[in-house]
């Protein structure tokens, strides 16, 4: 789904129709609200989530919940920072760490449920770790499982046969809006909405 932006904004108001557009469409395929929703956000930085927890998530939160009151089923929801634009580096005696290496302890913020994961390996230079911060959580996965789906998400995009280093639908919503931005400068037909034609 594409909204459009005025300006090179990394933060959006319109979250919520987009998320409306998602539950409608699962929704009309399923017969049913989906029982788990896990929300990958990509693109903010660590002085931005504050002010990201108090608008897109408390706004995604309440209209999920209006959605799931309607249809009497209980609201499991993770919102989850996905941040690749970072200096820590990891290293296993004088190697890179190898490709599912999770890093939870230690450098992680003690207040926060953050970690950080290594998701691709890398012959020369230095592998850089993807940070993961968990901003909302009323689902209750246990750490371990989470970390585990976030790993195996990174092994799902569709143009690449090896793991990327964001989960794979982050790595669909830059190139969808990489596309539109650069190259279309409009919302594409809606008949494509279920096609990969970005990649």
């Amino acid at each position: 789904s594409i909204t459009s932006h005025r300006n090179s904004e990394e933060m959006t108001n319109q979250l919520v129709l987009s998320m409306n557009k998602a539950l409608k469409e699962f929704r009309q395929e399923h017969g049913t609200l989906p029982s788990k929703i896990i929300f990958y956000r990509d693109g903010v930085s660590e002085d931005q989530t504050h002010f990201l927890l108090e608008t897109e998530v408390a706004s995604l939160h309440k209209s999920l919940e209006k959605h799931y009151q309607t249809a009497e089923q209980d609201l499991h929801f993770v919102f989850v920072l996905v941040n690749k634009r970072i200096n820590t580096r990891i290293f296993k005696l004088d190697k890179n760490p190898r490709p599912g290496t999770i890093v939870d302890d230690v450098i992680t913020m003690p207040e926060r449920y953050d970690f950080f994961l290594v998701s691709q390996s890398v012959r020369q230079g230095t592998v850089s770790p993807t940070s993961y911060s968990v901003i909302h959580d009323s689902l209750r996965l246990p750490p371990d499982k989470l970390q585990l789906l976030t790993y195996k998400m990174c092994h799902l995009y569709y143009n690449w046969s090896g793991t990327t280093r964001v989960p794979a639908v982050c790595q669909y919503a830059h190139k969808l809006a990489f596309l539109v931005g650069e190259h279309l400068h409009q919302i594409p037909s809606f008949d494509m909405k279920n096609k990969l034609y970005f990649l």
